[in-house]
C-alpha cells in the first residue's frame, strides 16, 4: 500500500536532483526526465513521456505536469525564439498560469490526479519546454483551482505551501517569469554558437554555458536578452571569466589575468605544482573568440568592453 511517507521521500528527492541538474545544466533533458531519481534501489521517473499529467506508480500523489514545444511550427532552428514567445506568453498579465485538462473529461484519471493535487495542496514540479526535448522545472508548484466547465486547472507557484494572496501568487510568477527569460536568453546563445564553447570547441549542452556580458548593475543592466549579450563557453572558461581571471576585449582577444598564476593547488603562500588548469588558460591568452556565423548574434561590442573594463579592474 502507498502511504505518505513513501510519497514525501521520493518527492523531496526528485526536487532535490531537479534543483542540481538545472544548477549544473540550466535546465533538465528529456534523458534527465527519463533516467529520473534512485529511490530505494528503484528509478522513479520525472515525467510521464506522452502524457504530460505523471504520477509514478509508487507514489500517493500527482510529481509532475508538462508544457512540451509546440508542435504545430515548423521546427526549424530559424522559427525557435517564436515558438519560445508563445511559451513565455505563459507568464505574461497574470498571476497563475493555465493548464488544460487531458481529452476535454473531468473524470479523466490524469485530471483526477490534478483534482487530488488541488485538494490535497500537493506540491510538484511543473515543466516548460525552453527547446525542443530540453525543459526548465519550476517548483514547489501548486494547483489551485479546478474548474470541470472550462476544462483547465490553474496553477500557481509558492514556496512550502500554495500563495494565499494575490500578491503571493504574483511574486511567485514574477520569480518563475524571470527564470524562463534567462532560460530563453540561454538557449538564444547556444544556439548562436551552435552548441560550442567559442574558446575551445567543446561541444554539446552539458559541457557548455552561457557567459553574461551585460553587468547586474549600471546603463547596461537592462540589455534586452538577445544572443549579442552573452558567449558560449565551456564550464571552465565561464568559470575563469566569472572570476575575472579571463576576460575578452571589444575586438574578441582573451586575456588571461597575471594572478591565475597564484590559483595553483589551493594556496598562494608558497610555490606549489604546476596546474592543468592554468596552464590551459596560460595557453589561450591573446587568441581570439570563435563567433557566430550570423552577424546580429555576434557579441555586442559595447556590452564586451563594459565587461572587460571590469575584468581590468579586478585585475
Amino acid at each position: 500500500m502507498l502511504d505518505l511517507v513513501t510519497d514525501h521521500e521520493i518527492r523531496a528527492a526528485a526536487f532535490a536532483l531537479v534543483r542540481r541538474l538545472q544548477d549544473e545544466n540550466g535546465g533538465l533533458s528529456r534523458d534527465d526526465l527519463y533516467n529520473g531519481v534512485q529511490w530505494r534501489g528503484r528509478r522513479i521517473r520525472l515525467d510521464g513521456h506522452v502524457q504530460g499529467i505523471w504520477k509514478p506508480k509508487e507514489m500517493d500523489g500527482l510529481l509532475s505536469i508538462k508544457t512540451a514545444w509546440p508542435r504545430q511550427r515548423t521546427g526549424r532552428p530559424d522559427t525557435y525564439p517564436d515558438q519560445r514567445q508563445a511559451l513565455r506568453e505563459h507568464f505574461e498579465h497574470r498571476d497563475v498560469l493555465e493548464y488544460s485538462f487531458m481529452q476535454n473529461n473531468p473524470n479523466h484519471r490524469h485530471n483526477q490526479l490534478l483534482h487530488d493535487a488541488w485538494r490535497r495542496r500537493i506540491p510538484i514540479i511543473y515543466l516548460i519546454a525552453s527547446y525542443p526535448a530540453f525543459y526548465q522545472a519550476f517548483f514547489p508548484a501548486f494547483i489551485v483551482d479546478w474548474d470541470s466547465v472550462t476544462l483547465k486547472t490553474r496553477v500557481a507557484f509558492g514556496f512550502e505551501s500554495p500563495p494565499e494572496t494575490e500578491n503571493e501568487r504574483r511574486i511567485g510568477i514574477a520569480i518563475a517569469r524571470r527564470q524562463y527569460d534567462h532560460a530563453a536568453f540561454r538557449e538564444n546563445v547556444l544556439s548562436a554558437y551552435r552548441e560550442t564553447c567559442a574558446v575551445s570547441g567543446v561541444m554539446g549542452r552539458s559541457h557548455v554555458g552561457v557567459a553574461e556580458l551585460a553587468p547586474s548593475y549600471g546603463p547596461a543592466a537592462d540589455a534586452a536578452a538577445t544572443a549579442s549579450a552573452g558567449v558560449a563557453l565551456s564550464k571552465l572558461h565561464r568559470a575563469a571569466f566569472e572570476a575575472d581571471l579571463l576576460g575578452i576585449d571589444a575586438d574578441g582577444r582573451l586575456h588571461v589575468a597575471h594572478r591565475a598564476d597564484l590559483y595553483r593547488s589551493g594556496t598562494t603562500s608558497r610555490r606549489q605544482p604546476e596546474s592543468t588548469v592554468i596552464t590551459a588558460l596560460r595557453e589561450i591568452n591573446g587568441a581570439r573568440i570563435q563567433l557566430p556565423e550570423n552577424p546580429s548574434h555576434r557579441p555586442d561590442r559595447e556590452l564586451l568592453d563594459l565587461r572587460y573594463q571590469q575584468f581590468l579592474r579586478a585585475n
